[in-house]
């Protein structure tokens, strides 16, 4: 665990710097590149249970649905 923690860490950094830069065309090739890696087997994914309710009661919309 002591190893994989970092790894796990820095790659929700990584995710989330580039999504949040999007417009720059290396963080727009780094999410599209990634989203092309996930296979379409996979189930479908669900905001964690107490960021939804956060998002439903402070957010300007419902939660979004992940597909």
């Amino acid at each position: 665990m002591k190893e994989l923690n970092p790894i796990v860490r820095s790659v929700v950094c990584t995710a989330l710097h580039a999504f949040n830069n999007y417009e720059k065309s290396a963080a727009a090739r780094f999410v599209d590149y990634n989203f092309r890696l996930i296979p379409t087997y996979w189930e479908s994914l669900k905001l964690l249970d107490g960021y939804a309710q956060m998002w439903d009661r402070d957010g300007d919309s419902p939660a979004p649905a992940i597909d």
